[in-house]
C-alpha cells in the first residue's frame, strides 16, 4: 500500500513538473511568435503557414503566401544559386542555418532580415518541416548602405579638390539626419574654399591693375633736367 502511495505521489510530481514545463514552453513560444516574423516551410521550401508579423513584413496576405514556394520572396538570381541550394540541403540534413538575408516583398520591395531557420525533427529523428524566426533589419541595412555610399561620394569629392577641381558636391538626395549634416558640412567647406580663391583672384587683379597704373604714370612723368 505504501509502495502504491509512493508511486502515486511520484506520478503526481512528474505530472506537475510536466505541466509547469509545458506552460513555460507555451509562454515562451507565444512570446517569440508575437515578437518575431514566423513562417513554416516544407522541406522543399513551400510555405505552410505564416504569422501576422510575417504578413506585415512582406506585404502579402496569408492566402497569397501559403502553399507558394519561398522563391516568390527571393531575388531571382539567388533563388537559382548554389548558395540557396546548399541552404536547403543543410536544412534537410537536420542542420540549423542563420544569417542576414535579402527578401523581396510585395511590389518588389527590398527587405532585409536577420533570421534562423531550423528543422523540426520527428520521433524518427528525421526532419519534418522547417521553421523560420526572423527580425526585420531593413532600416539598419539601408543605413549602413547609405553611410558606405556617402563615404565613397565624399572621397570622390575630396580627390577632386586635391586635383584643384572645386566644382564637385556631395549629393543630398536620399540622405537624412546626421548624414545630411555631414554632407552639408563638406559642401560648405568647398563653397568656403571657392570664396577664398575668388577673393584672392580679385585681390591679385587689383594689385596687378594698381601696379600697371603706377608703371604707366611713371612713364608719363618727364625726367627732371
Amino acid at each position: 500500500m505504501l509502495e502504491n502511495l509512493q508511486k502515486s505521489e511520484d506520478q503526481n510530481l512528474i505530472t506537475a513538473i510536466s505541466k509547469k514545463e509545458l506552460s513555460e514552453l507555451r509562454a515562451h513560444a507565444e512570446a517569440v511568435f508575437a515578437s518575431r516574423c514566423v513562417a513554416e516551410y516544407t522541406l522543399s521550401g513551400k510555405i505552410i503557414s505564416v504569422n501576422k508579423n510575417f504578413i506585415k513584413l512582406t506585404g502579402y496576405t496569408a492566402s497569397e503566401l501559403e502553399n507558394q514556394d519561398i522563391g516568390m520572396l527571393l531575388d531571382l538570381r539567388y533563388s537559382h544559386s548554389a548558395d540557396n541550394i546548399d541552404f536547403w540541403e543543410r536544412l534537410n540534413m537536420g542542420e540549423s542555418v542563420s544569417g542576414t538575408y535579402k527578401r523581396i516583398g510585395k511590389g518588389f520591395k527590398t527587405i532585409w532580415i536577420q533570421a534562423i531557420y531550423f528543422p523540426i525533427i520527428g520521433i524518427d529523428g528525421k526532419p519534418l518541416k522547417v521553421l523560420e524566426h526572423a527580425t526585420d533589419i531593413t532600416e539598419h541595412v539601408q543605413l549602413k548602405q547609405t553611410i558606405a555610399s556617402t563615404v565613397r561620394e565624399i572621397n570622390t569629392v575630396v580627390l577632386a579638390v586635391k586635383n584643384n577641381d572645386l566644382t564637385q558636391q556631395v549629393q543630398l538626395q536620399g540622405k537624412s539626419g546626421e548624414i545630411t549634416n555631414l554632407c552639408n558640412d563638406v559642401n560648405s567647406m568647398i563653397d568656403c574654399m571657392k570664396a577664398i580663391i575668388n577673393l584672392l583672384k580679385k585681390s591679385s587683379t587689383s594689385i596687378i591693375t594698381a601696379a600697371q597704373k603706377v608703371n604707366a604714370a611713371s612713364k608719363a612723368i618727364s625726367p627732371i633736367s
